[in-house]
């Protein structure tokens, strides 16, 4: 089926969804989301689709937008069928090109796709992160995101007509399932909160997060900090981790030092290099510093056996003091 820019544009739904042209695009002609931060499918989930479309073809097509390279259209909806139909053998993949988005509509489809095909609760902490993020900006108006959300259900459900030119016209009878409110996801308002700040974290430090070795709440404290200073952070802890057979780059920092952290780096605005250098002097002071004594506790029937209740702390404890002295110089009077 050919494909004419200058006839893209057919009949917009209610909501001003525009409904452009459908086309068999060939695969090497599609390239990712420029801010996809969903994982694609893998093990057994992957292969079901694999093997789906090896049999039934790519049955809903892939909806995408004119890239800034001639020829090629950046992914909106479909990243997964993408990569199963190359998996599979296929050369194209049908596909809905959606023409004048803007990038917050683009950023619509793109995160209501994920939320369709996965729900909520299945998405990993950072990918949580970036859905609550983007609903809780408020870019748009609630009534264009509900329009660009029942599109995309009616994409996924088939209801959806093409005429002779190759116009697609999305039906208006279908209701999403989603609402946009927190309520929807069963999350506190703290909640909700921390995700807003955890979708501030780089690329390099999200994965420790879904990992479990960055604490959320220590991500919220980096997430105040520059992004120089959180790549830095992950060059100067990053270790190797295997998880599922998988190696992964990840840091792992505990709440306690995440604090410390986040004061170093208030109110730095300078290179990664420079911040790597503040860790190395930081991390040196504080192996320097003499660590504090870890407390004991002296069982009651211990101490009741030796000393009255009328007893002083201050006593107890020079006794105790004379006691272990003389303890540990008759042990190396044995060594000797």
């Amino acid at each position: 089926m050919g494909f004419d820019i200058t006839s893209m544009l057919g009949k917009p739904p209610t909501g001003g969804v525009q409904a452009n042209t459908i086309m068999n695009a060939p695969l090497d002609s599609l390239i990712p989301y420029h801010n996809h931060k969903f994982k694609l499918y893998e093990g057994e989930r992957l292969e079901d689709m694999v093997q789906s479309i090896r049999t039934n073809g790519v049955l809903n097509p892939i909806i995408a937008r004119p890239a800034s390279e001639i020829g090629k259209y950046e992914i909106l909806a479909g990243h997964n069928r993408c990569n199963a139909a190359r998996l599979a053998g296929l050369t194209v993949v049908p596909c809905i090109v959606k023409n004048g988005l803007t990038d917050e509509e683009a950023e619509v489809y793109v995160v209501e796709t994920n939320l369709m095909q996965r729900g909520f609760n299945d998405l990993s902490i950072s990918e949580q992160a970036t859905v609550i993020a983007y609903q809780h900006s408020k870019m748009f108006t609630d009534e264009k995101a509900e329009a660009i959300r029942t599109e995309i259900q009616n994409l996924e459900n088939g209801e959806y007509t093409e005429d002779n030119s190759g116009n697609v016209y999305i039906n208006e009878n279908g209701k999403s399932k989603l609402a946009i409110v927190g309520t929807e996801y069963k999350l506190s308002k703290n909640s909700v909160a921390r995700l807003v700040r955890i979708s501030k974290l780089t690329e390099e430090l999200l994965p420790s997060i879904d990992l479990k070795l960055l604490p959320v709440r220590a991500g919220v404290e980096f997430s105040y900090i520059s992004k120089n200073a959180q790549k830095a952070i992950f060059e100067y802890f990053k270790e190797t981790v295997v998880k599922d057979g998988k190696e992964y780059q990840a840091v792992r920092i505990d709440m306690k030092s995440a604090p410390a952290l986040r004061e170093l780096f208030t109110d730095f605005d300078g290179s990664v290099k420079t911040a790597v250098k503040m860790l190395e002097s930081y991390s040196k002071g504080a192996e320097d510093k003499p660590k504090k004594p870890k407390p004991r506790k002296l069982n009651a029937d211990i101490y009741s056996k030796y000393f009255d209740e009328e007893e002083t702390d201050e006593y107890v404890n020079s006794i105790i003091d004379e006691a272990l002295q003389m303890y540990f110089e008759r042990e190396k009077e044995e060594i000797r």
